[in-house]
């Protein structure tokens, strides 16, 4: 267990205990707003991922601190066009640049698809250049989104309670709140968790990536994590 588990315990036991104090139907509200907000940030998400890809200036800033092609071994390999790299070489490419999850998959599907031909970006280093700043934008845009609906609609949940003060059951209402409360708990961590794969790009400190391989929850809320699985590489 290392600093990352222990905050990770922390913000589960905070939710859990509001949870016990608001009761099973406002926890149970609650937890269904962010299911709400999650999915309502994911379809918004290309219109404003587009919006910054749009901005040159913006984007041409964000492709210089994330420089992708850092990540990759051989600088001769970088300059090289992708059409001469065949499927296996990009594979071993791809291991070895050992890249953030979930980069290293999208970067290998946009080599093999060939994904940026439109644009004329040709070689190996652009587009590990491309597909990195990409998911970085869909990313943080999916993020700011899920926290814009979630302010909203917990303003929404708050003024409905303080109406019509949404009642507890006379029985097992803990119980049933807690339960709702750790689900509203590890459906944050894992949207929190999204913005692992952004720090460990800008921040390549050897201590930050190994407390993320030596945490129990980093192995379930970021590499397992359903939500950067859903990530576009575009």
């Amino acid at each position: 267990m290392n600093v990352i588990d222990i905050l990770v315990i922390v913000v589960l036991l905070l939710v859990l205990l509001k949870s016990l104090y608001k009761g099973f139907l406002y926890t149970a509200c609650g937890t269904g707003l962010i299911v709400l907000s999650i999915i309502l940030s994911f379809i918004f998400m290309p219109v404003m991922a587009n919006s910054i890809k749009s901005d040159a200036k913006l984007f041409d800033m964000m492709l210089y601190y994330t420089e992708g092609s850092e990540f990759i071994q051989d600088s001769e390999l970088a300059k090289q066009s992708i059409t001469t790299i065949s499927t296996d070489e990009v594979n071993r490419i791809v291991a070895e640049a050992n890249v953030p999850h979930p980069i290293g998959k999208e970067i290998r599907e946009n080599i093999l698809t060939e994904a940026f031909a439109k644009d004329d970006i040709v070689t190996l280093g652009d587009y590990f250049n491309q597909t990195m700043v990409r998911v970085f934008i869909n990313i943080l845009s999916l993020i700011f989104l899920f926290l814009c609906f979630k302010i909203v609609f917990g303003f929404l949940l708050g003024w409905f309670d303080y109406s019509y003060n949404l009642p507890k059951f006379t029985q097992y209402d803990s119980l049933f709140a807690v339960a709702a409360g750790l689900l509203k708990g590890i459906l944050t961590a894992f949207v929190i968790f999204m913005l692992v794969p952004i720090a460990l790009t800008l921040i390549p400190l050897d201590f930050i990536k190994e407390l993320v391989d030596e945490s129990f929850f980093a192995r379930l809320f970021y590499n397992s994590n359903f939500l950067l699985s859903l990530i576009p590489g575009m």
